[in-house]
């Protein structure tokens, strides 16, 4: 290969990885997680392979490293959520990796194990996010009794919420959270999962800003069968939490068991809500 045309790759290649360890989770985190995962461990070596700087080539292969690193730093620093932060522990593994296999001698070997633990990876993804957040999202709450928060019900009547001395699983959401109306199907299917259990108890509390907010809400929920009730951003406060959507479990005791996301999927072992309700019991 001539210089021009090793330049010529050697640019493109680098493109490659700039885009989607800086701009490529616009397509999807976990999309990104993958493929970053692939890219950054095959181009890390053959970049390393066709390097015609030298130094120079070294900085530009390794400076999403400096980047990414400094914002990481800035999050920490500042108690920011973050996202982003599995996809650059996914840096930081396949760019390390690709680093491994062009210096080893055995490079099947590399390959092989790399690609290995890149499976075992993906397929704790979800697994790795409800971790991060339930370390930067770790509510004060938690192991305390359920706070008086005042609710209103359909027919706006105001009332204490009250777990009754059963099992209250609590969606909390507003109507400019799209995310948390695109999660009603779930929190739909998991209330169902538990229709024959009188142990246990759904619903969803809707936030609102002003009390127009109330009968707005009434075109995302009127398709659901969850019990609604509506309060206002005191709740926030209340319960210590900033963000939404976010899930409450409490248990038979009063006790504030879990704060955080919903997760029902059997390979979401990590803080499984099926697995969380059933130890209530």
């Amino acid at each position: 290969m001539n210089r021009i045309k090793k330049i010529s790759l050697f640019f493109f290649l680098l493109l490659i990885v700039y885009f989607f360890n800086f701009v490529g989770r616009t397509y999807g985190m976990f999309f990104n997680f993958i493929v970053t995962g692939i890219i950054n461990f095959l181009f890390t070596f053959y970049l390393l392979k066709i390097n015609p700087y030298k130094k120079l080539g070294l900085f530009l292969i390794f400076l999403p490293f400096l980047l990414l690193t400094s914002t990481v730093i800035y999050g920490l620093i500042n108690s920011e959520r973050m996202p982003g932060i599995i996809g650059y522990f996914m840096y930081l593994f396949s760019s390390t990796s690709g680093l491994i296999l062009f210096l080893s001698r055995k490079k099947r070997v590399v390959i092989f194990i790399y690609f290995i633990l890149l499976s075992l990876s993906i397929l704790n993804y979800n697994n790795f996010i409800n971790y991060y957040y339930s370390i930067v999202d770790q509510n004060t709450s938690i192991g305390k009794n359920l706070p008086e928060i005042e609710i209103l019900n359909s027919k706006n009547e105001l009332q204490i919420l009250n777990n009754n001395g059963k099992i209250l699983v609590v969606d909390l959401w507003s109507n400019t959270c799209g995310n948390c109306i695109k999660d009603f199907p779930k929190f739909e299917k998991l209330k169902n999962d538990f229709a024959n259990d009188s142990l246990v108890d759904f619903i969803s509390i809707n936030i609102y800003n002003k009390k127009s907010d109330i009968t707005e809400s009434e075109k995302y929920l009127k398709k659901y069968t969850f019990k609604k009730y509506f309060t206002d951003r005191s709740v926030y406060k209340k319960l210590d939490f900033n963000s939404i959507p976010n899930y409450m479990l409490v248990g038979k005791d009063g006790k504030i068991k879990y704060f955080g996301n919903l997760n029902m999927e059997t390979y979401e072992t990590y803080n499984n809500i099926y697995k969380l309700i059933e130890n209530e019991k």
